[in-house]
């Protein structure tokens, strides 16, 4: 994830993307740090990767 600078605010894996990212963006966040992080971000870059270690 990037902020409107393009600066890389956060790296993550996750075996189901869907659901990781959706818990990102529900309507309540309990997370002050997730709430902070998502309204600073810019773009989504993703990477499918085969197995776990060449994550």
């Amino acid at each position: 994830m990037y902020d409107a600078e393009s600066v890389v605010i956060y790296v993550g894996k996750a075996k189901d993307l869907k659901k990781r990212l959706s818990s990102y963006f529900r309507k309540r966040v309990d997370s002050e740090k997730t709430r902070a992080l998502v309204s600073n971000i810019n773009k989504i870059d993703v990477t499918v990767t085969h197995t776990e270690t060449e994550a």
